[in-house]
């Protein structure tokens, strides 16, 4: 009774795991095999190499350091090829494609674009079983189903394919490639449902981004320059550039004497500075870039003045008759400034305010933009205080 006991709790451990291990059909992840062309190089073909094509059609970024893909015949039964992708941190951004270019033919016009792998297996042109895999290890047998330790996503295709995720993908040849629908989104657990055979379509990191029915949060490809070194006066544009991002918004944020302040106003992918002064501008910039998704943060840029605007005659004090006119005059330390009159409430306000690097107090006198400041018509009702500020 007890040998009988124990042969019936095995049986039952038995049975649950065959039948846990015969719906493992698992909706591949963030990765997939989005197209897979045997025909490179062949009569009649366009592109002078086989390829594989994996796709990220997730939301978030996958490091394929230390994955591979990898290729056997569409009976094959033994060890398969082996293509590494990446032996560094590579990231597959979501949305992306990465082209592994494998064996070239003696036939064929065309180059494929930039690989981002490079392998050589001389692939079957009219059907075989390609794997994508989270290691390196040459895979051993037939996968009847396409599952198995390490594998990702599994692709076999033409009807004389003994492994394949479902039913097998139909035939490509030397014109088509296996491609998984809706420019690699679509993932039944199907080959015959996911892929069909088309004019071969190689796409690499640098082709753009596809997104499977989300947005994408943003990615900052680059901040530019990285820094600037100006005169006084001048004008300064700092340009964040996105390899993706749905919708985005920009925060420009500045960086000084240890204190971060948001930029009024500056919401788009350029940041201007303009008439840039050292006690001002010198500092710091950054961005930070989100959406609903996600946010991204760049590298800090950097300002520099030099030849900070200064007076090197001041206007000397005037007195003018009723009716009449006056002038004054500033002649500039720097070369080529920019020149602005204020009429000022005291000389102490106008002292104070410029050595805080700010505009004097007072209101602007309009169209008084040159080192000479001229007064017509003077009145007894006439401001008798002004300022230059460059």
């Amino acid at each position: 009774m007890k040998v009988k006991h124990k042969l019936t709790i095995l049986f039952v451990c038995l049975t649950t795991m065959l039948l846990s291990a015969g719906s493992s059909w698992a909706i591949s992840g963030n990765l997939v095999i989005a197209e897979a062309y045997g025909g490179g190089g062949n009569s009649g073909s366009t592109w002078k190499n086989d390829f594989i094509v994996v796709f990220n059609r997730g939301a978030s970024a996958v490091d394929v350091a230390g994955w591979s893909v990898q290729y056997i015949s569409a009976t094959g039964t033994g060890t398969w090829a082996v293509t590494p992708l990446a032996t560094n941190s590579t990231l597959i951004q979501p949305g992306a494609y990465f082209l592994v270019q494998e064996a070239v033919g003696a036939g064929g016009t065309t180059s494929l674009p930039t690989p981002d792998a490079v392998g050589g297996i001389a692939m079957g042109a009219t059907g075989f079983k390609v794997a994508l895999v989270n290691n390196t290890n040459a895979l051993i047998g037939q996968f009847a189903t396409g599952t198995g330790a390490g594998i990702i996503d599994f692709v076999g295709c033409s009807a004389t394919a003994n492994g394949s995720e479902g039913s097998p993908a139909p035939a490509p040849s030397n014109t088509t490639s296996v491609q998984r629908g809706n420019l690699g989104c679509t993932d039944t657990d199907s080959n015959a449902s996911d892929f069909t055979a088309a004019a071969p379509n190689p796409r690499n990191s640098a082709s753009g981004l596809h997104s499977c029915g989300g947005a994408l949060g943003p990615i900052i490809s680059g901040i530019a320059p990285t820094a600037v070194t100006t005169n006084a006066g001048g004008i300064v544009n700092y340009t964040v550039s996105l390899s993706q991002g749905d919708s985005p918004t920009f925060y420009w944020k500045k960086v000084s004497g240890g204190t971060t302040n948001l930029i009024a106003g500056a919401t788009g992918t350029i940041l201007t500075l303009s008439n840039v002064l050292k006690a001002v501008d010198e500092a710091s910039y950054f961005v930070i870039v989100s959406n609903q998704i996600s946010s991204a943060t760049s590298s800090l840029v950097t300002l520099t003045v030099t030849g900070d605007p200064g007076i090197r005659t001041q206007p000397a004090s005037a007195n003018g008759l009723l009716d009449g006119a006056v002038r004054f005059t500033v002649v500039p330390a720097a070369s080529s400034p920019s020149f602005a009159w204020y009429f000022a409430d005291a000389n102490s306000n106008i002292t104070a305010a410029v050595a805080n690097g700010t505009l004097p107090s007072g209101d602007i006198a309009s169209g008084a933009t040159t080192a000479t400041l001229t007064l017509t018509n003077l009145q007894l009702t006439s401001p008798t205080n002004f300022v230059a500020n460059q």
